[in-house]
C-alpha cells in the first residue's frame, strides 16, 4: 500500500495533466486513510510516526499547491488552457477575425499548458498576423523566433514556414532561397539522427550499463551497421538515411 502511496504522489507531482495530478493526488490520500485505519486496528503494522507524517505532509502540500495553481478549477473546465485558446483562435480566423484570432493566439502561449504547445503551434501567428494585414509583424516574429530556436531539429519547421510567408507575400526569389535552406535543413536533421543512432547502438554493444539489454537485442531486427561494426537495431534509422 505505501508503494502506491509514494507513486501515486510521484505522479501527481510530475504529471502536466490536470485531471491526472488530481486523480492520482486523490488515490494517494484514500489510500493513506486506509493505511492510518490499518495501523490503528492492527499492531504488527509499524511506520514511524515521523514517516506518517512525511506523508500527510506531502498530500497538504500538494493539496494547496492545486488551490493557489487553480488545477481544479482548469480540470472542472473552468479556466481555459492554451489549447482552448488555439481553438478559439482557429475559430476567429474562420470567422476572419483575423486581429482578435492573432489575439487569441499570444494568450495561448502564455496560458496554462504552453509548455506543450509544438513548434507548428508557435509559427501560426506569422501566418494569422499576414492575414491580418500585419506581415511586419509577422516577419519579425519569424526571424526572432528562428534566432531562439536555432537547432538542428526545429530548423526544418522555420525554414518551411518562413518560405509559404514569403511566397505568400509574392517574394518569390526569397522563397526559392528559404526553400533552399529547408532542404539544407532536412539533411542536417537527417545527419544529426543517424549519429545519434550511431551513438546508441555502439553505447548498448560496449557500454556496461547496457548489459540487461543484450540478450533482447540479439532478437531484433537489424536496420544497419555502425562504422565501428555495431548492429543498429533503432527502426527509425531508415527513415533518417533514406535522404542522406
Amino acid at each position: 500500500m505505501l508503494d502506491i502511496i509514494h507513486e501515486s504522489i510521484d505522479i501527481a507531482k510530475k504529471s502536466t495533466v490536470p485531471d491526472t495530478k488530481i486523480s492520482r493526488l486523490r488515490v494517494a490520500n484514500d489510500r493513506f486513510k486506509f493505511l492510518l485505519g490499518y495501523i490503528d486496528k492492527y499492531d504488527f503494522i509499524e511506520i514511524t510516526n515521523n514517516g506518517l507524517h512525511k506523508i500527510q505532509q506531502t498530500i497538504d502540500e500538494l493539496h494547496n499547491q492545486f488551490l493557489v495553481t487553480k488545477i481544479y478549477d482548469i480540470a472542472a473546465g473552468e479556466i481555459p488552457t492554451a489549447r482552448d485558446f488555439l481553438k478559439q483562435a482557429t475559430q476567429l480566423k474562420k470567422e476572419k477575425r483575423y486581429d482578435e484570432a492573432c489575439d487569441k493566439l499570444k494568450e495561448a502561449y502564455s496560458a496554462y499548458g504552453s509548455n506543450e504547445l509544438l513548434m507548428k503551434d508557435f509559427l501560426r501567428l506569422p501566418m494569422y498576423l499576414q492575414l491580418a494585414g500585419r506581415s511586419d509583424e509577422g516577419w519579425e516574429f519569424l526571424n526572432e523566433f528562428r534566432k531562439r530556436n536555432n537547432d538542428v531539429f526545429n530548423r526544418v519547421d522555420i525554414a518551411k514556414q518562413i518560405k509559404i510567408f514569403l511566397r505568400k507575400e509574392k517574394k518569390y526569389k526569397l522563397s526559392i532561397l528559404f526553400s533552399a535552406w529547408e532542404v539544407c535543413a532536412i539533411i542536417e536533421r537527417d545527419e544529426a539522427n543517424v549519429q545519434g543512432c550511431f551513438d546508441l547502438a555502439d553505447k548498448e554493444a560496449t557500454d556496461e550499463d547496457y548489459d540487461f539489454l543484450r540478450e533482447s537485442l540479439k532478437n531484433k531486427e537489424v536496420y544497419g551497421q555502425t562504422p565501428s561494426g555495431n548492429p543498429i537495431t533503432e527502426f527509425a534509422f531508415g527513415f533518417f538515411t533514406k535522404d542522406c
